[in-house]
């Protein structure tokens, strides 16, 4: 089962590779992004997801350093120089008053700037499986709804 679950997932990131290559999708900025307007995270080259994406998208998002607590913190500035055309986010939300990363930033005139946010392609994603889903149907479903959120040419 562990084999054939590794090839369904080989498959399914060698047909979304195709398939954002041949549609220009590939050439898009995209961002994975979590935390709060306080602290942003960035899924970096260096975690699963973000390398995830960097094979389907220009992810330019690297760490900033070997610093566990800093590598992955970006602020909003830092985000609007990379100027990502997509955004994906998950929000860590512990009660029903908590509002979304997405939400908490819609104020800040930085984040206005961001083409994502210009463009209407900021995506808040479901945390369960773009937080902490590590296994290949978690992965292969990541490959899937993010080609589905990418435009094209």
């Amino acid at each position: 089962e562990a084999t054939a679950g590794e090839l369904r997932f080989r498959t399914t990131l060698a047909d979304g590779v195709e398939q954002a290559r041949a549609t220009g999708k590939a050439d898009r900025k995209v961002l994975l992004m979590y935390g709060s307007a306080d602290t942003i995270g960035v899924d970096t080259t260096d975690t699963v997801n973000g390398n995830l994406l960097a094979t389907l998208y220009d992810y330019p998002f690297v760490p900033r350093g070997a610093d566990v607590e800093t590598a992955s913190t970006y602020s909003v500035e830092e985000i609007l120089a990379q100027a990502p055309d997509v955004v994906f986010a998950f929000s860590l939300l512990f009660s029903s008053a908590d509002r979304t990363l997405t939400d908490q930033l819609a104020a800040n005139p930085v984040w206005a700037q961001v083409p994502a946010v210009q463009q209407g392609n900021v995506h808040e994603m479901d945390p369960r499986l773009w937080g902490s889903g590590r296994g290949t149907r978690s992965l292969g479903a990541i490959v899937t709804q993010s080609l589905a959120a990418v435009p094209g040419r």
